[in-house]
């Protein structure tokens, strides 16, 4: 009972240190985000207030896509830390997870007769055993990379990636 209590409390604790690690790294996308979306609004401004001639503004929308390519690299970056975190945390738990039930598996079985000790020893090795066969699941779980969008040099803007903030697009008249 004292180590299936301290598991609970290792588990509350580690689920509320993923809560605070993921918070921390949505805040680090948030601020990313804006500065690139400062950036551009700049350069939107830009776009309609001056009169540029069409190779300006060709170069600034170019920057705008450059200035989005860059967010969508250092997002997948920050993305990619938090995978890795998140599926550290997830092995560990499932370890907790395993080690309950084993330890649950063979007090099932402890009953006063001669073939407890055997049956309680086979219960806690399928618990392990299903309990490693999760640790390897996560373990093969790879990060999914977002496919790169490619800034155009030919005014079109470039394609946005992914998470930009929901910045509109200029409108040219």
């Amino acid at each position: 009972d004292e180590v299936a209590e301290f598991i609970k409390h290792y588990k509350t604790l580690m689920s509320g240190l993923t809560d605070f690690i993921d918070g921390e790294f949505e805040r680090e996308l948030t601020i990313e985000r804006n500065k690139t979306n400062a950036i551009n609004a700049e350069l939107n401004n830009r776009l309609n207030n001056e009169n540029l001639s069409k190779d300006q503004r060709a170069s600034i929308q170019n920057q705008i896509a450059q200035n989005d390519e860059k967010l969508r690299v250092k997002q997948e970056a920050i993305a990619r830390k938090q995978f890795k975190v998140t599926k550290a945390f997830n092995i560990a738990m499932t370890i907790a997870d395993t080690y309950m039930a084993a330890q649950k598996a063979y007090l099932s079985q402890m009953q006063f007769d001669p073939t407890s000790p055997i049956r309680a020893k086979i219960a806690a090795g399928v618990a392990v055993a299903a309990g490693l066969a999760k640790v390897a699941a996560i373990a093969r779980t790879t990060f999914q990379s977002t496919a790169p969008s490619t800034p155009t040099n030919n005014g079109g803007g470039g394609g946005v990636g992914g998470g930009g903030g929901g910045r509109a697009e200029p409108s040219f008249n």
